[in-house]
């Protein structure tokens, strides 16, 4: 990795965070284990007991940053913004540059965090890029349908996450008629967000959606790619969520979505939403400042 280049990115997002009004967090290196309760991190901790108390390595910027604004009782909404490394057994380097925007519900966050990713794709090297996004309410549609219990739903959100598309089509089989079957089969293929969302309606006709967050959805469709099987490995996610994936990154480049309920695990009702960048691919070899870029 070569971090000069890397901290010349993290100089030009630190640029556009500032811009947007997002202002820097400071997360402590150890947090406390507890806080990863409710994610998947927990087999994924390097975990320390001091003084009869579990403490972890920083696994997450997210979880770690709500902690802080809830337990501190801090004025929302808030925006803030994160550089630095996380810990996890699966992966021994990632570098991430990131910003939360907590305590709004709205969808003028959704469309902030969206112009925040068209914003970062300009300072990052010059090349194909896709977009990935999906609904999660949209999935909870499907797990509905299926009538699968708490424990179920949660495996089949990890074969999601897990891209294990023979057990997914399986339970889809064991559960549903033909008609239906091939109905939401072709939902779990379709990239286009305008069908797919036509699908949605047909499938789930007496759900009700946000009908602002779909239109959004709508609007997005000549950028983004439809992807109902894009499920995040972290297991808090409540509405959209992306992927942006580069050619020469075999994982992806920006990752995040809406998070409404992690904050009830520290006793509040918040809504929040944020981005995260692996800050590891920008220092790749491949990858040279993009001098198109300029401060505004």
């Amino acid at each position: 990795m070569n971090l000069e280049v890397m901290r010349d990115y993290e100089q030009k997002l630190r640029e556009i965070n500032r811009e947007y009004s997002y202002h820097e967090n400071k997360v402590p290196l150890f947090t406390k284990e507890a806080i990863y309760k409710h994610s998947n991190l927990t087999k994924e901790l390097y975990k320390v007991n001091h003084k009869s108390e579990a403490f972890a390595l920083r696994a997450d910027f997210s979880t770690a940053i709500l902690d802080q604004v809830v337990n501190n009782d801090e004025q929302v909404p808030t925006r803030r913004a994160y550089y630095g490394e996380i810990f996890r057994m699966n992966r021994s380097d990632i570098w991430q540059i990131g910003i939360e925007y907590i305590g709004e519900k709205g969808i003028e966050s959704e469309k902030e965090i969206i112009e925040l990713i068209d914003e970062y794709l300009e300072v990052f090297p010059d090349e194909e890029y896709v977009l990935c996004i999906n609904y999660m309410p949209f999935v909870d549609s499907v797990i509905k349908l299926l009538k699968l219990s708490d424990k179920k739903a949660r495996q089949f959100k990890s074969n999601l996450a897990k891209h294990n598309y023979v057990s997914i089509k399986e339970e889809l089989r064991e559960s549903l008629d033909d008609e239906k079957f091939e109905m939401v089969w072709q939902l779990f293929s379709e990239r286009d967000i305008l069908v797919a969302i036509k699908l949605v309606k047909e499938i789930f006709a007496s759900e009700e959606y946000d009908p602002l967050l779909v239109i959004f959805l709508e609007s997005l469709s000549s950028k983004y790619t439809f992807d109902l099987g894009l499920v995040r490995n972290l297991n808090y996610y409540t509405g959209i969520v992306f992927e942006i994936y580069a050619r020469n990154s075999p994982t992806p480049i920006i990752t995040g979505g809406r998070y409404d309920k992690l904050a009830s695990q520290f006793g509040k009702d918040l809504g929040a939403i944020g981005l995260a960048v692996d800050a590891t691919w920008l220092g790749g070899e491949k990858n040279v400042i993009n001098n198109s870029y300029t401060n505004r």
